[in-house]
């Protein structure tokens, strides 16, 4: 027997793998590759997201906590008495709350209101004694004692679509406070005293500069402590 021949007919040991078996453990890989990073990229966008939502549910409760805050204290004087007794040697003199007026812009895209409490008991409305809240290009800012506005939030991360203010119709209506005078004031006395409850209701909508498609709203109710007294028993 030729040895040379049997030795050629013998089949050849496969060593390592054929070229097709290679371009499929490289298309397995890049399926298994392209699933991790898919899911990586969902797991990186979603907790992007949340922190986007979270900023900006925690820079609306933060603006609305200094707003309530200092609304509420909108009207405080010093000299109140003055304004609720009679005063004077021989005469009846009460003297007018100069920091009672609240003025509230009423719109949906703009809203605000200026407000004033007194600081000394002078009775004179000082520059220092004036304050206020106003949205400006994205930016809810606060008029402080200074008269220099002080932005509430950062426009880079969030940025205020909407700032309205409403004091509802059952607030505008004054109570009659006539029957408490030493004569006297019926309701249809000119000057007849009147004690108004004021409180206002503030929607405030902010949206995510990181992600256009978080826009949320809070809504709340702000008493004011000092109510407005109008009139007297002179």
């Amino acid at each position: 027997m030729n040895i040379q021949a049997l030795h050629l007919s013998r089949p050849q040991l496969q060593r390592g793998v054929s070229l097709v078996e290679l371009l499929v453990g490289v298309t397995a890989g890049l399926f298994v590759m392209v699933g991790a990073l898919s899911l990586f990229a969902t797991s990186v966008q979603n907790t992007r997201r949340m922190v986007a939502e979270s900023r900006v549910q925690q820079d609306l409760r933060n603006i609305a906590d200094v707003v309530t805050r200092d609304l509420r204290r909108g009207g405080y004087w010093q000299n109140a008495p003055a304004g609720t007794v009679a005063t004077g040697a021989g005469t009846t003199v009460t003297v007018a709350n100069v920091y009672s007026p609240i003025s509230a812009t009423e719109s949906s895209a703009a809203g605000g209101f200026s407000y004033a409490y007194s600081k000394d008991a002078d009775n004179t409305l000082a520059t220092g004694e004036s304050f206020g809240f106003s949205i400006s290009d994205g930016v809810l800012s606060m008029q402080t004692a200074s008269g220099v506005s002080y932005p509430l939030n950062d426009a880079a991360y969030t940025t205020v679509t909407a700032f309205s203010v409403e004091e509802p119709d059952a607030m505008a209506a004054g109570i009659w406070l006539g029957y408490r005078c030493e004569t006297v004031k019926s309701v249809a006395t000119p000057g007849a005293p009147y004690i108004f409850v004021r409180q206002y209701n503030l929607s405030i909508t902010a949206q995510s500069a990181l992600d256009s498609s978080i826009v949320r709203t809070l809504e709340t109710t702000v008493r004011v402590r000092n109510n407005r007294l109008t009139g007297n028993c002179d």
